[in-house]
């Protein structure tokens, strides 16, 4: 199914940048491929599970996920980067029973991967079994910090980026937070950090990354989960050395 949203979200950027574009917020913008995958995954899920609820951002983003069978759906996560051209988004899909994600998707359509895990299940990509970085520590580790909507808390994300460049081996912001977190669940780098997410955005990452045997927290150190707004995950050792460098600096 995701495989078969982010097709269709390839066939579109094929085609060249869209020409339907509106803001849901400052600098937050939606497509008609968000719509389209979106509608493509609702169908999907109304055939194979009519009694599961979908927590989904387009068109059902307050549908509550802390009860029953719960499908949570971001069906073009980094949709800036999709109307840029630029080749970082991706399609994100988590079942949720009762609160806890039992099983997570992240679909890269540009590389044409698919991480997929959860407990017991391990992690794979394409198939094959792939596992976080086992990163005792900051030296070298590659961080990967995105912004979000919230402008204090970016704000204090920038604050903090300034604070751990001297420590690590690299930085980065791709302005997709599913495919980030997917990133650091199979290994590709250490560390992943946000401070304004929602709940689909970090879905699929609460399955995969403890899969891949990473540690997933909250930027206080407590569990993460789909009504938690932030998410450090990856290695377990470069994430907590992470979180101490971040208590330095408050959320906002």
């Amino acid at each position: 199914m995701a495989r078969e949203a982010g097709a269709l979200i390839a066939s579109a950027a094929a085609r060249g940048r869209p020409s339907e574009v509106s803001e849901k917020g400052r600098n937050n913008l939606v497509t008609e491929t968000d719509h389209a995958s979106e509608a493509l995954i609702l169908e999907r899920l109304a055939e194979a599970f009519p009694e599961h609820a979908v927590l989904s951002e387009e068109s059902r983003p307050d549908i509550d996920s802390s009860r029953g069978w719960v499908w949570v759906v971001d069906p073009l996560d980094g949709t800036r980067n999709f109307t840029a051209g630029i080749p970082l988004y991706c399609v994100n899909v988590a079942l949720a029973l009762d609160g806890e994600v039992l099983l997570g998707a992240t679909y890269d359509p540009n590389r044409d991967v698919c991480f997929l895990g959860g407990p017991g299940l391990g992690l794979t990509a394409n198939g094959e079994p792939v596992r976080a970085s086992t990163r005792a520590g900051l030296e070298s580790a590659i961080v990967t910090l995105d912004l979000g909507y919230n402008d204090a808390r970016a704000l204090r994300q920038l604050e903090l980026a300034q604070r751990l460049w001297l420590e690590v081996g690299g930085i980065r912001m791709i302005a997709s937070a599913a495919l980030g977190l997917a990133w650091a669940a199979a290994g590709l780098t250490d560390v992943f950090a946000h401070s304004s997410l929602a709940p689909w955005d970090v879905a699929a990452a609460l399955a995969l990354v403890p899969a891949g045997g990473g540690l997933i927290v909250a930027r206080d150190g407590t569990a993460a989960s789909l009504a938690e707004e932030s998410a450090v995950a990856g290695a377990p050792g470069a994430v907590r050395a992470f979180l101490e460098h971040a208590r330095a600096v408050p959320r906002e």
